[in-house]
Formats: structure tokens, sequence, C-alpha cells
């Protein structure tokens, strides 16, 4: 029974081998050679249309100066071409396979693809191009998105006004857009057209008006470009089905029946298999039997390799055996046509590169980090819409631990302010571009108390000074309001009235535009050296400067983490010869990453995602990924060129067995990370979504060059050494007959350690049980630094630790403890009416107890007693006013009065009608940015409490509101996603091994592999944020990597459990390591970074690898070796490599084949 099994195995396998050496030939006509041509120039072009038709319009229109911003208002029309080119270009990717494989069925599913692709051109076209209240909501869409920039571009270019008619303007408090001027002026007043009439007219005319003529005719070139691609696509699609038709119909064998494969035509390869069909013989059965069933001492070979296999094995046996043909059949074409392969990869990494033109990179900041569609936000736009003055906050901190308030500091704080208000950007200084509170520049310091009058201040001695400051209930003599000193004086040693001293003042100054000049000059004045004192300075773009710049001065350790690999990879993949190394190969497979980052860099821009500093390490991540694709197929092709079996057969042939054996593997591995990557594009935070679908396109553009440009690569690379030419001088140097490499460049130390070293040691029992058990308790320890890990976001952790903006927040927290400081905000509300509601809403955040009352402040509270001690009214009255002007007018006037000035911001008027209204208030002061959290939670219960009629937006909103967003969507988001990542790992893995029981161990190795490094992250002080997530999402695809090669090797091959293991260990091990270990070499350079991200990419990187590592190759294979799964129907016999046993002195490399061991060799030898 155990013979016939063995024969049923071996018929399989001849089977199998039958497929394996078919489809030489590409094309198996001319008509369909010209057909596959035709697919792959379509393909192109679709590229090309993704990526350069919008870029093209723009250009045509006068944007070209900033193409990026303008395609990124234009997202919306951008996906009309991106959706039906980017179906036209997989259809056409899909018609190229089918062009190639003899399939009937198969051919049949591309022509109704083309023809749908067709119709749907057609119609979009259609729609696009007629009129209908659909496209115009669509414009209307599209246009409401616009950048302010892009809609001045349209309204140049087409001579319109708005969407409709300038009563888009009209019905808004932004101002009229210079664009709409006929001349630029309102000598000739606006356009009367809007944009969406004259953008969809396929030719614009001169208009006329006031008896003048501006413009004159010309074409729409924005209409035009539409057209053109829908035309464009059209021709293309239409021409391509027409030839497949053609080559179907004209088919060697018709249609009526699926085409014969072609088989190779190689004598010497056939040599090698038995011919299909043959029956069972004597010869046969012995070349079967005799070849020993290797196994480590005390166990025999496992009946489940060799016995019945039920409907589930026979089902993943199946998927495998897909798996393995199909990635055969692309290893044999490209191991045919390797420099065709290598020319037609470049090509459609160029067009796809293109798109890199339209990068948009937004301006730095946590708002950079939200989604449009975030309700933070949307609150920013439409708050902006009515409050238009946005106050730009400067800071300079004074420290003196002795006493900041004696006379020797006071003064440098009146040396401070004058170099500040001295201070020039351009023809700016600060009292051009103050926030003015009637006629004075609004700011704090201890200065105001006496009004910055000079004459006064000159008179101070230090008694005085502290006298004021101990004086209670201070009022600003300046803008009259309450003074808190405790907000200008810091680090406070005593309570009013007995303060002695403090260690820190703050100079708060505030305008209302931005002058980067003057800016720039008032940090300069903030970084000067004044006797006695420490002064540290923010202003208000300190933190964009200082965050847009921390990576790219980082960038130097990246390109030489990336001369580290590449010195690894030459290294570790060829022998020290000077014909066996592979510099090239080494060159060729970071190249390889570099293409797929260019090409994903490219094609992402083309979805309108914005480029952010987090997107800087995405060369990293991709770099990564990709080297550990090229060792696994390094190892494969090792493999298959060191077996005496495939001594002799065709390049070709040996690049479709590599492909076989390793494909599956950065499948999986490719998949999964793709998986993780996707869960991330989910995200809420638009920066982290961006960058995960930026990563998820590489690593499938690195897929394909992996298994095409670097495998064409490796062929070329063995092309030469057969042709005996050097590795270095390979076009202009051919060693002669008699060159011999030396024994030292041909030894394989590492191999032989992870052959005869550590898979002897994972097939010990005992000491797997040891690994496992330990494994486990570690486990155990950091799930429990998981659950303690905390939900942290910090935009200051962004600037480089040497930064002045980081030592200011590091000075500031030391001697300041506010809570957050926010305003509440009631737009578009009847005011008039609602007024009552107005002062019911700031009695309930009053009352808040997580609001500071002491700090909140209410216009509304303050006009109420000005209008009854003024005017003896009672606001609250229905009958108070006549009517709502009188209402308005009151307020106005106290908006102007000497109580009132201070409000002058906090009321919005428009046609002298109240249109916005502000409270500020103060968070409770806080530990954990969660707390705050909960804090907007319950003010937002506090604006919906108030019951202001529909139409009526009422929201809380802070600067740091940004900060406390995206900590809540890290909170709700982080075990969400770990989770379903884990989950369609877990999914993917099985089909992919074709293994239940093999995709559970992995999936474990990737959990423990996670567990691990997030508690890790705890014991390191770190935390859940933006970079961390990053990490951690990456740790599983990363996990998976180390595993399931382990894991599908283990499959492929028969015998014992520990047999398997240990050669599994031996085959791929070193692979895995090198892919480890390289990624390592890639961050180590990041541990001189002073940038938090980098600092942390390394820290959690480390562990990934570390972990990885030792969970896919210590830990699984242990675990395998005592109850690993069965192999799979066409696994080949488990056995050492040659060089085990030569290094034994057991067989003769020139003249034995494992396939005839002598049979003295004892079973504990091997």
């Amino acid at each position: 029974m155990a013979e016939l099994n063995d024969y049923s195995t071996d018929v399989a396998a001849d089977k199998r081998r039958q497929f394996q050496f078919k489809m030489v030939t590409i094309f198996e006509s001319t008509k369909w050679k010209i057909s596959g041509i035709a697919a792959f120039v379509a393909m192109n072009i679709c590229a090309l249309l993704v990526t350069v038709s919008l870029a093209a319009t723009l250009s045509a229109i006068g944007g070209r100066e900033t193409l990026a911003t303008h395609a990124h208002s234009l997202t919306y029309i951008q996906y009309w071409v991106l959706g039906i080119a980017g179906i036209a270009f997989i259809v056409d990717a899909v018609a190229l396979v089918s062009s190639m494989v003899k399939n009937r069925t198969f051919r049949i599913i591309v022509l109704a693809f083309l023809s749908t692709t067709i119709i749907l051109t057609i119609s979009l076209a259609a729609w696009g191009s007629g009129g209908g209240n659909a496209r115009k909501e669509y414009f209307q869409t599209t246009w409401n998105r616009m950048d302010r920039s892009t809609k001045h571009l349209f309204q140049s270019y087409f001579s319109c006004c708005g969407f409709e008619s300038i009563t888009e303007y009209q019905t808004t408090i932004l101002p009229l857009d210079k664009s709409c001027y006929t001349d630029n002026t309102v000598t000739n007043g606006t356009w009367p057209n809007g944009c969406y009439d004259r953008v969809t007219k396929t030719y614009l005319e001169a208009i006329t008006l006031g008896g003048s003529t501006f413009g004159e005719d010309k074409s729409n070139p924005f209409y035009a470009g539409f057209v053109a691609v829908f035309v464009i696509l059209t021709l293309m699609q239409t021409t391509l089905l027409v030839l497949f038709v053609i080559s179907f119909y004209n088919s060697p064998n018709g249609i009526g029946r699926d085409i014969p494969e072609m088989t190779i035509q190689n004598n010497h390869a056939m040599s090698h298999e038995r011919s299909p069909g043959t029956t069972p013989t004597d010869d046969t059965k012995t070349r079967v039997d005799d070849v020993p069933k290797y196994a480590v001492p005390g166990e025999g070979t496992e009946g489940e390799n060799v016995g019945n296999r039920n409907c589930a094995t026979r089902a993943t046996d199946a998927v495998s055996s897909a798996f393995s043909n199909g990635f055969y059949w692309m290893g044999l074409r490209v191991g045919t046509h390797p420099k065709i392969t290598i020319a037609l990869s470049l090509v459609v990494v160029v067009c796809l590169t293109m798109g890199i033109v339209i990068r948009y990179e937004p301006p730095a900041g946590s708002a950079g980090f939200l989604d449009e569609d975030n309700q933070i936000v949307m609150e920013t736009g439409l708050r902006r819409s009515v409050f238009y003055i946005v106050e730009r906050d400067q800071f300079i901190l004074i420290v003196d631990e002795s006493n900041v308030i004696s006379s020797a500091s006071f003064n440098v704080a009146r040396e401070i302010d004058t170099n500040v208000k001295s201070a020039t950007g351009g023809s700016a200084n600060f009292s051009t571009i103050c926030l003015k509170i009637g006629n004075d520049c609004k700011e704090r310091s201890l200065l105001e108390l006496w009004s910055f009058d000079d004459t006064a201040l000159d008179a101070l001695t230090e008694a005085d000074i502290l006298a004021k400051v101990n004086e209670n209930n201070l009022v600003s003599p300046v803008f009259g309001d309450a003074y808190e000193v405790s907000q200008v004086l810091g680090g406070i040693v005593g309570t009013s009235p007995s303060i002695s001293s403090a260690k820190a003042h703050l100079l708060h100054y505030v305008t209302r535009i931005l002058n980067q000049d003057w800016e720039n000059a008032f940090i300069d004045v903030g970084r000067r050296q004044y006797s006695g004192v420490d002064v540290y300075v923010l202003a208000s773009s300190s933190r964009q400067q200082e965050s847009s710049g921390s990576f790219t001065g980082d960038l130097p350790l990246f390109f030489v983490g990336f001369v580290f690999i590449f010195i690894y990879i030459l290294l570790m993949t060829g022998k020290f010869s000077l014909m066996e190394h592979r510099v090239y190969i080494a060159l060729m497979g970071v190249s390889a990453a570099g293409l797929s980052m260019a090409a994903g860099i490219g094609l992402s821009s083309c979805f309108g995602l914005p480029w952010s500093s987090l997107h800087l390490i995405v060369p990293f991540l991709v770099i990564g990924i990709g080297v550990d694709d090229m060792f696994v197929i390094l190892q494969s092709w090792d493999t298959v060129q060191n077996d005496r079996d495939n001594k002799d057969l065709p390049l070709h042939v040996k690049a479709a067995k590599t492909l076989e054996t390793a494909g599956v593997s950065i499948t999986v591995t490719s998949l999964t990370d793709l998986v993780a990557f996707g869960v991330g594009a989910s995200s809420d935070l638009a920066a982290f979504a961006s960058f995960s679908v930026f990563v998820a396109v590489c690593i499938i553009l690195l897929f394909f060059l992996e298994c095409t440009f670097f495998l064409s690569c490796v062929v070329l690379d063995e092309r030469r050494k057969l042709n005996r030419y050097d590795a270095c001088l390979a076009c202009c140097y051919k060693h002669d007959e008699n060159y011999k490499p030396s024994k030292c460049g041909q030894r394989e130390i590492l191999h032989r350690l992870f052959e005869d070293g550590l898979g002897r040691i994972v097939a010990n029992v005992p000491f797997a049980i040891v690994a496992i058990c330990m494994t486990l308790g570690i486990a155990g320890l950091m799930a429990w630094g998981f659950y303690k890990l905390e939900v942290r976001y910090d935009p200051d952790w962004y600037i480089p630790l040497d930064s002045y903006v980081a030592v200011y927040g590091d000075k500031y927290e030391q001697y300041y403890s506010f809570g957050a400081e926010a305003s509440v905000y009631v737009l578009n509300a009847d005011f008039y009416n609602e007024r009552q509601k107005l002062d019911n809403l700031f009695a309930r955040l009053q009352s808040n107890a997580d609001l500071n009352p002491v700090y909140g402040s209410s216009w509304f509270a303050a006009y109420t007693e000005y209008e009854f001690t003024t005017n003896s009214r009672n606001v609250s009255l229905a009958t108070a006013y006549a009517n709502a002007n009188e209402f308005y007018e009151g307020v106005q006037t106290f908006l102007s009065s000497t109580s009132g000035r201070k409000y002058i911001y906090d009321v919005v008027f428009r046609n002298s009608v109240i249109v916005g209204s502000k409270f500020d208030i103060r968070h409770r002061s806080v530990q954990e940015q969660v707390d705050n959290v909960e804090i907007i939670d319950s003010i937002r219960r506090d604006c919906e409490a108030a019951e202001f009629s529909s139409g009526t937006s009422v929201f809380p909103f802070g600067n740091s509101y940004f900060i406390y967003e995206i900590t809540r969507i890290i909170s709700q988001e982080v075990y969400r996603n770990i989770g379903i990542t884990m989950l369609c790992v877990l999914l993917m893995v099985i089909p992919m091994l074709a293994s239940l029981q093999m995709g559970c161990w992995v999936a474990l190795c990737v959990a423990i592999t996670t567990v691990d490094v997030a508690g890790t992250m705890y014991f390191a002080g770190l935390s859940i944020e933006t970079s961390t997530i990053i990490t951690l999402l990456l740790s599983i695809g990363l996990a998976v990597d180390y595993a399931a090669h382990i894991g599908h090797k283990f499959l492929s091959i028969k015998g014992s459990r520990r047999m398997r293991a240990r050669v599994a260990i031996g085959e791929i091990g070193l692979a895995v390591f090198n892919g480890g270990f390289s990624t390592f070499l890639a961050l180590v350079m990041l541990s001189l970074s002073n940038t938090y991200t980098y600092r942390v990419f390394f820290t959690v990187f480390v562990c990934v690898v570390g972990y990885g590592l030792w969970n896919g190759l210590v830990f699984l294979p242990c675990v395998l070796a005592l109850i690993g799964p069965p192999p799979h129907a066409n696994a080949v016999e488990a056995r050492l490599s040659n060089k085990h046993y030569e290094r034994k002195g057991k067989v003769d490399s020139r003249e034995t084949s494992m396939d005839n061991i002598p049979s003295t060799i004892s079973k504990r030898s091997v």
C-alpha cells in the first residue's frame, strides 16, 4: 500500500511536470503578438492619461506655477479620468496576459471586459458632455472644494465670476476676488457669466460689456482636454477589441475548444522528466522507493506525508498548485526574454512616474493630519468664513531662576519689548501688522500694568514692581479687562498678596496678518543673548518652519542606510570571486525598490492625496520590503541552481522554478503588507490614510517589479556567469577557461550556521520546549505593557530635540500649567430673537465643571450690564427693543465704548447685522490629552442644549483642538485597526499557504510579535500616536514576512516534521535573516537623528526585527518540529543541501546525486 501511495504521488508530480515544460513560445501566432503589443501600448497610454492629462490641461490655462495645488483642487474632475483610464489600464493588462495564455475561456472573458470598457467610456463621456442637473451638481461640488487660487485661475482665464454668478460672493463674508473684475478694478464692473457656463462651452467667445469688448475668441482647453481623454480611450479600446476578435477567430485551432499547450523544444530539459502518461514500471518504483527518507534520529517518516488526502486537503493542494503553476508560467516567460521584460517594465514605470508633477504638499501642521470632511476642519472653514481675522500669537519667554521681576530682569524685558517693536519685515513693523483694540496693539506683559509708558517704567523700583503684582483685582489700564498675573508670570513664589518672586516672564504679542519676514525678525530678537537671563521664543510660524525642515535635514542618514543595505546585499548574495559576486544584482535590487517608489508616488499623487512630512519614510519602508523579497528570490534561485537535478536545465526553466518557489512566499508577504496599509487607508487621519495609500500602491508595483524586472536581472547575471564574463567588467572582460575561484571565496559560512547550526537546534525537542515556553512567557509580560500603553499626541514631538521650538515648549510646561484656551462660536443665528439663548449658553459654560469659570468671557453678558447701567434697559425682555435694528445699533455702540472695545473681535457684523459671535473659555488643567477630548464633548453638549434654531452653527474651537481631535481618532482606531489587520492577515494567509493549521501558526507568530513590540513601547516610555501606529501596523506585515516564508517552505517539503523544520531553516532561513538584518541596517543611522519620528522608527523597528526574527526563525520552527501540519501533495523530499554532505566528506560533489546517497551513511550523520 505504501508503494502504491508513493507511486500515486510520483504520477501527480509527473503530471505537474508536464505542465511545467510547456509554453516557452510567448505568442502562438503573429496576430496574437500584434494584439499583445497593442495591449501593452494601450496600458501605457492609459497610464499617461491618468498622470499627465490634468497637468497638461492646467498648464494650458496658465496654472503651471502652482500645478500641484490646482490639481489637488480638481480631484473630483481627476476621478473621472482616474476611474475610467484606471479600469482600462487593468483590462489592457489582463488582455496582454490573455494574448500569451492560450485559453479560450479566458480570452472570451477579456473580450467581454474590453466591450464593457468601451460602453462605460462612451456613457461617461456622454454624461459629462451633456447638460443636466447631475452634472451641474458634480461640478458644483468640485467648485466648492476648490482652493481660492484655483478659483482665481479659472475666473481669470475664462472671464467669469463665481460658479453661476457674482451672487456667490455677495452671500458670504469673503471679499470679491479681483479676478471677477474686468480690469482688476471696479471701473467696468464684473464679469456677467458664472464659471460653469464658460467652462462647459466648447468655444470661448469674447465678452462685450458696457460697449467694450474684452478678450478674444478662443478654444476651451479644459473642455478639449476632457473630450480628448475619452476620445483617445474609446478609439484605443475599440482598436484593441477589433485586434483581439480577429486574433481569436484566426487561432490555429478555431474557437470551439481550448488550444493545446506548446511544449518546450528542449530535449535536454525533457530528458530530466519521465514522459507523461507512462505506466508504472519496476524501474520507476525502484527510483521512487530508493530516495531515502532522511530523518532526525528517533523518527521515521510520517504517514500523513504519503497517506490518503481528504477533500479539504485536496482543495488546499489545488490552491497551492494553481499559485505554483501561475508563477511557473510567469517565470518561464520572464526568463525567456529578460531584456524585453526589463525594457517593458521601465516603460510602465516611467509613464506612472509622470504623476509626480502634481504631487500636492499642504502646509505643515496638525490640521494637515485631518481629513477635509472632519468636523473640526469643517468648523474651522466655517469659522474663518465669518471670523476672517485670524489672531497670530507670538511669544517670548524670559527666565531668571533667581527672580525675573528684579530690576535687572525687568529692564531686559523692556529691552526685548523695544527690539520687538523696532523689528521690521520689509516695510512692516509691529504697529502696522498688530491686532488693534482701539488704537492700541494687543500685547500682554508686566509692562502693560504701566501702559507701556517709558516715563513711568523709568521711575520704577523693584519694590514698586513687587507691590503692583501683589495688588488684588488688577485691571489692565490699556484694554480695561481683568489682568491675571499668573498668565504673565510663571514659577511664582508665594500667592497674592504675598508674591515674593517669580522665575518666568511671558511677553505675548498678537498680529493679524502673516508677514513671514517680520516673524523671522521676531524670532531673531528672541534668539539673541541677553545679560543675566535666558530667553526663549515661539513665533506663530515657528512650528511649521521647524517641522518641515526636521525631516529633510535627516535625509542623509537615509542615504547612508541605503549604502549599508547595498553593501550588505553585495556581501550576502554572491561569492567572493571575480565572476560570482553580484554587484549589479545588489544595485538592481535597490533599484527595483526605487523604481516602484517613484512609480507609486506618481500614481498615488493622481489620487489627489496630500504628501506630508510623514511620507518621507516611504522610501525606507519600500526598500525594506523590497530587499526582503529580493533575498527570497535569490535564495530560491541558489536552491534551484545547487540542486543536482536542475544542473543542466536552461536558464528560463530555472527562472520558472525559482518564481514557482519564491512567488507564493513574496505574494503572501506582499498581500499582508498591502492589507495592513489598506486598513490604515480607512483612517480618519488624512495624513495617515494618505501615507497608507502611498505605501500600498508602492507595494503592489514592487511585487510586480520583483517578479519581472529583478528576476530578469538575475537571469542576465547568470548568463554573464555562464559566459565567464567578469562580475564588474561584464561588458568588456571575459575570463579564460583556466580561471578558478579560490576555495575561500566558495565558503558559505552563514548558510552552514543556519542549516547545521540553527536548523539542528530547533529540531531538538528539549530546546523547542524551552524556546516555546520562553516566547510565551515574554509575550505575557509584554501583553501587560500593551495594556498599560497610553494614547498621546504632541506636535512638538515632530520637531528636532535641539530646536528652539522644542526648548521653548519644555520651559513653558515647566513654569506654566494652564488649561487649553478656546472659544464657543455661534454663527448664522437670529441674534435678535435668540439673544436670551446666548445668555443661557454662557451660563451653561460657566457652570460646566470641565471649564475654569475665572477665564470665561462673554461680550453679551458685558453688553447686558452696559445697557442696564447706561440705558436702564433689561436686554432679556422681549419688549426691550422696538425692532432688530435697534438691538444691533445698541451692540455697535457698546463695542465702540471704552468698556466694550475689548470685545470688538468677538462679534462680526455684515450689512449692520450680527452674523457671528464667540465666547472665550478655558479648559480645566488636566494631566492627559484624552481628558481634553472628554471636555470638548461636554462643551458640545452644552452647545446642543442651548437649542438655537435650525441653520445656526454652535461649536467650540481652540488652536489645540486639532491635537485633541487627532488624539480622539487615534484612541478610537488603534485597537480597531490592529484587530482588523490581524483578522485580514489570518484570512489571507490560510488560502495563500493552502493550510489552515499553518495559517493559524503564522497568525500566532504575528500576534506575538505585535504584542511584544507594543509592550516594549510601553517600557521604552513611548505612547500610541501617529508614528507608533504606523510601526505597529507595519510590524504585522513584517512579522508575516519572517514567518510565512518558513511556513511555506515547511509545507513544500515532505519527511519527518523535525527534518522538514531543519531543511526549511537551511533553505530559506538565511534569506529571512538577511531581509530582517538589512531592515535594521537601513535604520541604524536613524539612531543618530534628533527627529522624534525617526528615533521612534529606529526604536520600534529594532524591536520588530528582533522579535519577528525570533518568532519566525526559532519559535515557529520549534512548533512545527513538534506539531507541524502535513505537506502539500506536490511537496518534494526534505533533504539537506549537497554542501552539507560535501562538508561531511561523505558525497563526491562531482559524481554523486542526492537521489543516490549511499546506504552506508547513517541517519545520525545526516
